[in-house]
């Protein structure tokens, strides 16, 4: 009976549902439509399915490296040396040409323009007038500074008049440079300008404003003398062994001598000067004889001993 009932109904399920559809309106286009989604023209990608990482075993796995710790922090002082290796002046030498040389030595000038040199001043002291001063020879620019001439012939004025004159330029030079060479030592003053009232030797150099005698304090005068031999061409060199100073002045042609008399003695000048430096002669202590002299300085020793008889 049941069966019956069931197949009755299933019979009817086609009939019902195209009587449902005639019934209902008929809906405008696009109601009641899903959505049309983005690029749904195109034609959808097939799946790919990835492929599934194959894990090794852990025999044959990479042993994991141990964690680094991080650095500490450099000191500050350390970064700004190496800092200053960046610059563009610092760099190692690369080719340039001609237009940007002449741009690195403007931009290198402009930079430098306001510091300039700063060259020391010289220290000396003058024995007989007692008195010290400070000379700046260059300025910023690295020129000659025409006060410190005026300054320096004030400074060499005579002992015993007081009289100045004027002091060639290369004695100050020279004498600057062998202050620098030797560590800025002490300069001590001997004897500058001698008038010619004064002056034992007329034609001496100290007439003229050409002459100093001077020495470095804890500088020996065998140093001093050796430098100034093996440096300079137009100069003359005065080597005392038993005196205190040494004596410097200029010329045209190189000069040297060795006085073998003490401090207010008379001159005893050597015969061969070069070849007594050679034999190591020219000590402190060591008086030649007549013959070992020159003859300037026998003659004047034969007159001094006649006089002397009389």
């Amino acid at each position: 009976m049941r069966a019956n009932r069931w197949n009755a109904v299933g019979s009817l399920k086609l009939p019902l549902a195209l009587a449902f559809l005639l019934a209902v309106p008929a809906l405008p286009a696009g109601v009641g439509a899903a959505p049309r989604r983005r690029g749904m023209h195109k034609a959808p990608k097939p799946r790919v399915h990835k492929r599934r990482r194959i894990r090794k075993p852990r025999r044959l796995r990479k042993p994991r490296r141990l964690h680094k710790p991080r650095r500490l922090h450099k000191p500050r002082r350390i970064r700004r040396v190496r800092s200053l290796g960046r610059t563009r002046s610092l760099r190692p030498a690369r080719r340039l040409d001609r237009r940007q040389r002449l741009r690195e030595v403007r931009r290198i000038k402009a930079k430098n323009k306001g510091r300039g040199l700063r060259l020391p001043a010289m220290s000396l002291y003058h024995v007989h007038n007692r008195e010290a001063i400070r000379i700046l020879l260059y300025d910023g620019r690295g020129q000659l500074r025409p006060v410190a001439f005026r300054k320096f012939s004030r400074f060499m004025r005579c002992a015993h008049t007081g009289r100045a004159r004027k002091i060639h330029w290369r004695l100050l030079v020279i004498l600057y440079d062998l202050w620098l060479h030797f560590g800025q030592p002490q300069v001590s003053v001997f004897s500058g300008h001698r008038p010619k009232v004064v002056a034992r030797l007329k034609t001496s150099k100290h007439v003229t404003g050409h002459a100093i005698d001077f020495n470095f304090d804890a500088v020996s005068n065998a140093r001093i003398r050796k430098y100034m031999l093996k440096r300079y061409s137009q100069v003359g060199v005065g080597y005392y062994p038993n005196g205190f100073h040494l004596h410097l002045d200029v010329r045209p042609k190189k000069s040297f001598w060795i006085d073998y008399g003490g401090p207010g003695e008379a001159a005893m000048y050597s015969r061969h000067p070069l070849q007594d430096l050679r034999n190591g002669v020219a000590k402190r202590g060591f008086r030649p004889r007549s013959r070992q002299l020159h003859r300037t300085t026998r003659r004047t020793t034969r007159k001094r001993t006649r006089k002397r008889t009389h």
